[in-house]
């Protein structure tokens, strides 16, 4: 007998999901189930994933299929996006959400906001440029005043890894609490050490006698090399 759900459970209900038909079982006996989505969406569900409420959908958003990774038109469904602040309001009731309601959530390890669509967790500024552009980046997205959350578009620019690398904050297990700045006490006349990572590569600026010089010197090397991405130790008038 399949496991999950006896055979006389066809046409029976799970959610969005009408059960269709047993289809056989997985290599780990498991049965599998064609289920049929209210949103018109065929699929094939595990049985234990049904009777457990796992499986409720095809992954649809009342009614609107979500594909993996989402359409700009299924986007543009679900959720409204206003550059000026950077939210993502809901653009009808869905998931405890009404219409006009604030949508996603804060991520508290990475800093990031993200919004579930579907299956798939997308982070918001990943999904504002996807709105705007009609298209998903290329590279990364860097936010400008590195406030993470902060998803209005003047803070949304597109960056490679080189320019994303350059915009990153100081290390948490730096021992001298100045980015780019290493102390090495057995150099003893100028024991600290300016560097800098460019394009996976280490790059020595210089060995100075004073770390704020040093400070300084990354500072202006990283302006050289990543412009207007660069996160300095003492901001452009160093």
């Amino acid at each position: 007998m399949p496991v999950g759900i006896q055979s006389n459970h066809a046409d029976k209900r799970f959610g969005r999901l009408r059960v269709l038909s047993f289809e056989g079982r997985a290599k780990n006996y498991v049965a599998l189930w064609r289920c049929l989505c209210d949103c018109g969406q065929e699929i094939l569900a595990r049985g234990p994933n049904l009777a457990s409420g796992n499986t409720t959908s095809c992954g649809c958003v009342h009614g609107v299929n979500i594909s993996n990774p989402v359409s700009h038109e299924q986007l543009l469904q679900l959720v409204v996006y206003f550059p000026l602040t950077g939210q993502f309001l809901a653009a009808r009731d869905w998931r405890g959400r009404k219409q006009g309601e604030r949508v996603g959530s804060l991520d508290i390890d990475s800093g990031y906001r993200q919004i579930c669509l579907g299956t798939v967790v997308y982070y918001e500024h990943v999904l504002a440029w996807f709105y705007i552009k009609r298209e998903w980046p290329k590279f990364h997205i860097d936010h400008a005043n590195r406030n993470r959350a902060a998803n209005h578009w003047e803070n949304l620019r597109e960056a490679n890894g080189t320019q994303n690398n350059g915009n990153h904050p100081i290390r948490r297990d730096s021992g001298t609490g100045l980015k780019g700045v290493a102390y090495y006490p057995k150099i003893k006349n100028n024991p600290w050490r300016a560097g800098i990572r460019y394009k996976n590569k280490q790059i020595t600026i210089g060995y100075f006698s004073d770390k704020v010089v040093a400070a300084k010197a990354y500072d202006a090397k990283a302006r050289q090399l990543f412009g207007e991405f660069a996160r300095t130790n003492f901001g452009e008038k160093s």
